[in-house]
């Protein structure tokens, strides 16, 4: 039942919160009806407690306003004030402690303004952004030299600002000092004449998002939002009246600070207790604790990490016993420490919202605190569990309701605008109001640090590996994450066999290293946090085959506590010292006593050429204490920052000699390029004959029919859904089984639903007869993952295959593409299993990126099969696309089948919607133009054969016709363009200069390597891969020159196709128009339309 928090307290009158009183009237209450009530204490220097009583606080806050009023022109003493749809946006970015913060923040207010706190972490573009998005009048900043960071910091973001609107001019209002923000004389000033109440929806502050994903979103709280927040404490049977609820440890500008600075003081008759005002920030849970202790607190909230480390203290636990509530949120509190402190007594509350949707749970302890892990939703908030499509799992979404309302919607359930939090929970199996969260939509893992994790990506490439079934991660709420992996086949390892576990994580080590190259550095793996799954054990699966990733997690708790103590043990090695200068002897020298300090040696006692493992004991630990040490020792110098020790430098280099050797190796900068190249091409010969080896032989002697059946993969990405669309509208063509990878995320029908309505496509088209959806697993062999009947259907009925899913993904190598080779395979068993006389023939849709070693730029690529497999060394999607050329040339030749390989180029924005999808190289590029710290696109002199994805697709249809006569043909533009042809008018929309391709790369490579400069710039993520195309078309260019040539080869390949072939099996393609400024801005149109591009 609802109560009136701080209703007991005689010298506290509880407002009204239905709307009767806005923010400015319940400050005008308490200065006449609370003057002797304690709203804010900290401890002065002597240990006593300062207090500000209403009395004193509020003649503050009047003081702050009049200053707000004097810099606008508005005489708040002579009833003067903002009109209200003019009321300025004020932002606060300064270092000034939270007793100031916070008395400016409500004088602002008070001010009839809008107050908006902006965090001092945030970058000068990330500020730049904020304030132009709510066009704010006026910044609170520090005097001169006060925190000259934080300064500079703001000038970069004013700069920016000022560039790209000269118009707007921001005041700077200085705060002011301590002595003048609460002096006496403030006591004597009369009180501010009352204003009309605000309506509900008027904005009263702005908060903005963390920006983890993106630069940080504005969210504006109206009146309606903040007494709602209010309100929420109505609901607790914990009184608050009366109780010191600390905040110091949490930033001014945070959004639940600003939100409990006010609602608990001014709503709930709480005293809001703080850091001194000399206290350095941020504290140290030292200083909190002690802080916490001096003052007697009595409610606090606090980041997870605080409590991981209190937990490991009885004289913290102590402290936090005595208190009646210990919040904690941002972040996940790790199990042990969570059960410790309940365990001792501490009552832990879980403090869950967010900005945009605040906090819609229960602020106080579960069952005192023993529900730690636990939330409870708030009586009046309108929270949803929807479904996620794994039973008893859903995903916490909230509606809005008269009493409660997120301040912003982001999507729509059951009819309602919902906030989507994202976040996966189950519920308490005897009262469905509690819930725990368990993951993430986007499979994300929050460590104790704050950094996410998303291992979707991350998964595939390991379960890719032929040696793996399956594989989940863990580490929510620890310093890094794991990997419990399944071995496939049926093989079994005794998790009691440290040699056998050991061997295994060997023959895997290829992968993860891949994993690691490609992932953030704090989401890397390393060996010893890789879980063997054991046979007792087995992956639980879901009907649909899905792994059940929270069940998994679950059961093998016992082994993650295992892997991360024996990784803790082997952290603890002494550091070594690091020579001022590498040569051989000083590497030696060092790698001799980096090994003597990991196995525990003395160094006398050392053999330079004896292996560490065979002969001197070393285990896997005492591998990574090695690899750490010298990855760390490297990474402290500044001549050697940023150079990578490779996860297995023990492994390949296991003894001293060798050690010293290649770790000189590494910092000299040498590199065995003519054993990389060939460790390549045996790689590519040895995937080519493992997938043509044993054909099934074909007996099939039924006609073909007359009407077509096709069967085409990958019809939720760019060409392969322009094909089903038009294999739809074909009358030839009686049915489509259009077949794509499971999802967990939408279903099969919601994506290609998605899909269609990004490209202009007719969705109606996806409720044909004709049609048949189907999710499959084509590597997987057998039938697919299929119902018998459905793979039955699938094999009797189709009489062609289009082969067009691939996973696009430049930084992988070959070895991670094998499942995609597999599938080709897959579907040539398929055709020959046909009980039609003549096989579906297949076409497959290859790759530009099959040419990345094409040695004369002047001389056009036939479209016929190349034998030299060297040509297609590069990046391992086009060496994989290269393989299964060859696999269907063999199948063509050994078998009935026949093949054709396409050779796409760049495909680009269909000429219906310019859909072009954002994960490409393109759109990267052009989003670094509205990325601040690039701002520009590069100029490049090559010419662009991109084909529009529709035309395309009608040209791949028309291909049908060449089955059995051609064995390869190209499909890019015949009628090429300069590069500026479509990037100008890009450049020109975006109001950003053409540079040199150099200097747009220079500035690309400037820009910070953060996970979150990664999310706002993902073309980060390619700069290998551009800086290589720019090295060769650079070199095309020489090479053309010095033999007179004119040819102008394709942007970013260097190499120009021959279509002659093509041309003729296509009138579309012949009679394709040529690229420019319409169909550039159509594509920049959807990139907005996405809100890709800014």
């Amino acid at each position: 039942m609802a109560r009136i928090q701080g209703d007991e307290l005689p010298t506290f009158a509880p407002p009204e919160l239905e709307g009767s009183m806005d923010v400015c009237a319940i400050v005008d209450s308490h200065v006449r009806h609370s003057p002797e009530q304690p709203f804010v204490v900290w401890s002065g220097a002597d240990g006593r407690d300062c207090v500000l009583k209403g009395k004193e606080w509020f003649p503050a806050i009047f003081y702050a306003a009049r200053v707000i009023g004097r810099e606008f022109g508005v005489d708040l003493d002579a009833g003067e004030r903002f009109p209200l749809h003019e009321r300025p946006i004020i932002a606060m970015l300064t270092s000034a402690e939270h007793q100031r913060y916070y008395t400016m923040a409500m004088g602002i207010i008070r001010a009839g303004a809008v107050v908006f706190p902006i965090a001092n972490g945030n970058s000068a573009p990330a500020i730049a952004s904020l304030l132009r998005a709510r066009k704010v009048a006026a910044l609170i900043v520090d005097p001169d030299g006060q925190a000259p960071e934080l300064a500079a910091t703001l000038e970069r973001a004013l700069a920016e600002v000022k560039a790209d609107d000269p118009q707007h001019e921001i005041k700077r209002i200085v705060m002011p000092p301590w002595d003048d923000m609460f002096s006496p004389k403030h006591l004597d000033a009369p009180f501010l004449p009352p204003m009309p109440v605000l309506p509900m929806d008027a904005l009263i502050l702005t908060l903005h998002s963390s920006g983890t994903t993106a630069f940080p979103k504005p969210v504006d709280l109206s009146l309606h939002s903040w007494l709602c927040a209010s309100r929420a404490r109505n609901w607790l049977s914990m009184p608050f009246g009366g109780r010191r609820t600390f905040l110091g440890a949490m930033p001014p500008y945070h959004a639940l600070g600003v939100l409990l600075s006010q609602s608990v003081t001014m709503t709930a008759g709480s005293t809001v207790a703080l850091s001194p005002p000399s206290q350095a920030w941020p504290p140290s849970p030292v200083t909190t604790l002690k802080t916490m202790a001096q003052l007697r607190s009595d409610v606090t909230v606090v980041a997870p990490i605080f409590l991981q480390l209190w937990a490991q203290d009885d004289r913290a636990i102590e402290v936090l016993k005595r208190m009646d509530s210990v919040g904690y949120g941002g972040g996940p509190l790790s199990e042990a420490a969570g059960n410790k402190l309940a365990e001792r007594g501490v009552r832990l509350a879980n403090i869950y919202g967010s900005t945009e949707a605040m906090v819609f749970t229960i602020l106080e302890p579960l069952e005192g605190g023993k529900m730690w892990a636990w939330s409870k939703r708030a009586p009046a908030a309108d929270v949803i569990y929807r479904p996620t499509g794994v039973e008893g799992e859903y995903e916490i979404v909230l509606a809005g309701n008269e009493n409660y309302r997120p301040s912003m919607f982001n999507d729509t359930y059951m009819g309602k605008k919902v906030w989507a939090m994202g976040d996966i929970v189950v519920l308490h199996p005897k009262d469905e109001n509690y819930f725990k969260i368990i993951g993430r939509m986007d499979d994300q893992i929050m460590l104790s640090s704050g950094e996410k994790i998303n291992p979707a990506p991350l998964l595939t490439m390991i379960q890719a590996h032929p040696s793996i079934s399956g594989a989940v991660f863990f580490g929510r709420g620890r310093p890094f994450a794991g990997v419990i992996v399944e071995p496939a086949g049926g093989k079994t390892i005794d998790p009691e066999d440290d040699a056998a576990i050991a061997a295994f994580r060997r023959e895997i080590w290829p992968v993860i290293e891949r994993v690691n190259a490609y992932a953030p550095a704090h989401a890397h793996i390393w060996r010893e946090m890789i879980v063997v799954a054991s046979p007792s054990k087995a992956f639980t699966r879901t009907g649909k085959g899905s792994l059940r990733n929270g069940a998994i997690s679950k059961e093998y708790v016992p082994e993650i506590e295992r892997a991360y103590e024996r990784f803790e043990e082997a952290s603890v090695a002494g550091a070594v010292s690091v020579p001022a200068y590498w040569d051989e002897t000083s590497a030696y020298t060092y790698m001799q006593q980096v090994v003597a300090g990991a196995l525990e040696r003395d160094v006398s006692s050392l053999s330079d050429e004896a292996d560490i493992f065979q002969v001197l004991g070393a285990d896997s630990l005492r591998a990574t204490v090695i690899r750490n040490t010298v990855h760390s020792a490297l990474s402290s110098n500044t001549a050697t920052k940023g150079l990578r020790v490779p996860a297995n430098f023990v492994y390949d280099h296991p003894n001293i000699r060798s050690m010293a050797a290649a770790l000189l190796s590494i910092v000299k900068g040498d590199d065995d390029g003519k054993d990389a190249v060939q460790r390549k091409l045996t790689a590519m010969t040895e995937l080519i004959g493992k997938y043509t080896a044993a054909w099934p032989k074909h007996v099939g002697t039924k006609p073909t029919p007359q009407r077509e059946t096709l069967l085409v993969t990958g019809t939720t990405g760019g060409v392969g859904a322009h094909i089903l669309e038009q294999a739809l509208k074909s009358e030839s063509i009686e049915k489509v089984f259009a077949v794509n990878r499971p999802s967990q995320a939408q279903s099969i029908k919601a994506r290609h639903q998605a899909t269609f309505t990004d490209r202009g496509l007719d969705v109606a088209l996806l409720d044909s007869p004709k049609l048949s959806l189907l999710e499959a697993r084509l590597e997987d062999g057998q039938t697919f993952g299929l119902r018998d009947d459905v793979y039955a259907a699938l094999r009797d009925e189709t009489t062609c295959i289009y082969h067009v899913a691939w996973r696009l993904d430049f930084n992988l190598s070959l070895s991670s593409f094998e499942g995609s080779i597999a599938a080709t395979r897959s579907l040539i068993d398929l055709s020959l299993a046909s009980p039609l006389a003549r096989p579906p023939p297949l076409i497959f849709t290859s790759s530009i990126g099959t040419l990345a070693g094409w040695k004369d730029p002047a001389i056009a690529v036939p479209e016929e099969p190349l034998n030299d497999l060297s040509i297609s060394l590069g990046a391992g999607y086009g060496e994989s696309k290269a393989v299964t050329e060859r696999i269907l040339l063999a199948a063509a030749e050994q078998t009935p089948i026949d093949t054709l390989s396409v050779r796409l180029g760049q495909m680009s924005g269909s000429t219906t919607s310019g859909c072009w999808a954002v994960t490409d190289w393109l759109p990267l590029i052009v989003k670094t133009g509205s990325v601040p710290e690039v701002a520009c696109l590069p100029e490049a002199s090559d010419s662009i054969a991109w084909l529009p994805s529709d035309v395309a697709a009608t040209a791949l249809l028309d291909f049908r016709s060449s089955i059995g006569s051609e064995r390869v043909l190209n499909l890019v533009h015949p009628r090429p363009v300069p590069w500026t042809a479509v990037m100008s008018p890009i450049a020109e929309a975006l109001k950003v200069p053409l540079v040199p391709f150099a200097e747009w790369l220079a500035r690309l490579n400037r820009s910070p390597e953060t996970p979150e400069a990664m999310e706002r710039n993902p073309a980060l993520k390619l700069r290998g891969f551009f800086a290589g195309s720019h090295a060769k078309a650079q070199r095309t260019a020489a090479l053309l020159k010095s033999a007179g040539s004119t040819a102008q080869p394709e942007a970013f390949t260097g190499v120009t196709l021959s279509t002659t072939k093509a041309q003729q099996q296509s009138s579309v393609l012949r009679q394709a128009p040529q690229l420019g400024p319409k169909a550039a801005l159509a594509w920049l149109h959807f990139w907005r339309r996405k809100q890709f591009v800014l």
